[in-house]
């Protein structure tokens, strides 16, 4: 599973031309995430689960869907801020904040 076929479906989801990054990072995306990571790996937590409880309950190791989740959501993240760092090329790094 990779982030290329969660966007693939994120946009045919909510019908978009093109998916902004802001919606791939922010907190309601680990919602999304997990919806298309349980088409995958089954979960037993409540598959409409808080941002909060998918982390926590990934944090802990004890469901293979909320850490395949937030694996996601941080290799989205990592990507995006790399290509920032790229793009900007700030003198005294990046930081993350929020």
């Amino acid at each position: 599973m990779n982030y290329e076929d969660f966007i693939i479906i994120y946009r045919k989801k909510y019908n978009l031309d093109h998916v902004w990054v802001e919606k791939m990072i922010c907190g309601t995306a680990v919602n999304d995430i997990f919806q298309f990571i349980q088409t995958k790996i089954s979960t037993t937590i409540n598959p409409k689960s808080e941002p909060k409880e998918i982390f926590s309950t990934a944090i802990q190791g004890k469901d293979k869907a909320c850490i395949a989740s937030i694996n996601l959501f941080m290799e989205i993240l990592a990507t995006e801020t790399a290509n920032m760092a790229i793009r900007i090329l700030p003198f005294n790094g990046v930081y993350l904040a929020g």
